[in-house]
């Protein structure tokens, strides 16, 4: 087996390794943009697809990006990971350790951008709000780049429908910077507020629209990254077991 393949192997592995009560979905979403971390990795739409399956607190997730626009990459997947995630409630706070394999993400000015990350997820609710604190590592081909994200998350439900909004803020090592913007400083990376719309439409098949808006705070990565300010909006369907 290539080396490259065993944590993709591993992470299929695990949620399986004793029978559990089994649940899912499949996602398709059309967006107006593939955007990641504040970096636009398209000029236009793109569809991306989505499948999980969760047991034991560990959810397997498969996603992949489809660039349908009319330039360079037009028709190709540009972009495919798999993750494991596990999620545990302790003394009110939600921990969720997460291990990512990004197996082909061809970002402009990376060659060859194979690699995996580890990451933190700690929340607590707040009241009304839940406030969290992201922190991911690069552990594989750019060992060191981290990044880290806070922010707050509002849930509410009308009618059926749920509704999620989050305000968040990211910033990223000089190791990072280096890798994905070749700046090789630390620096506040990006902000954005993004809102979710998940319609039931008929037992579990869902529809969901949502929007994001994201903002480059610091003028030297403004310098470095184009445009300043992206928005992209799209609607997903889906279907759970």
């Amino acid at each position: 087996m290539k080396p490259a393949l065993r944590p993709v192997s591993l992470l299929l592995a695990l949620p399986l390794a004793a029978p559990a009560q089994v649940s899912g979905g499949s996602e398709v979403d059309f967006n107006s943009r593939y955007v990641w971390r504040g970096i636009a990795c398209s000029d236009g739409p793109v569809l991306q697809a989505n499948d999980w399956v969760s047991a034991r607190g560990f959810t397997l997730n498969g996603w992949a990006n489809l660039v349908l626009t009319q330039e360079p990459q037009q028709g190709e997947v540009n972009s495919v990971s798999a993750s494991l995630t596990y999620d545990k409630e302790y003394a009110g706070f939600r921990l969720e350790p997460l291990i990512e394999y990004w197996a082909d993400r061809r970002i402009a000015r990376v060659a060859d951008p194979a690699t995996g990350e580890l990451s933190l997820n700690i929340s607590r609710s707040i009241g009304p709000v839940r406030v969290f604190l992201l922190q991911t590592v690069d552990a594989f081909r750019f060992r060191g780049a981290a990044y880290s994200e806070t922010g707050i998350t509002r849930s509410f439900a009308w009618k059926g429908i749920k509704t999620d909004s989050t305000a968040r803020v990211g910033w990223a090592n000089r190791a990072f910077m280096d890798a994905y913007v070749r700046l090789p400083k630390g620096a506040l990376l990006d902000a954005g507020v993004e809102i979710a719309s998940t319609i039931p439409v008929f037992r579990s098949f869902y529809v969901k629209p949502h929007c994001v808006w994201t903002y480059l705070p610091e003028r030297r990565v403004r310098q470095v990254l184009r445009p300043a300010s992206l928005w992209d909006a799209g609607i997903a369907f889906g279907v759970t077991f």
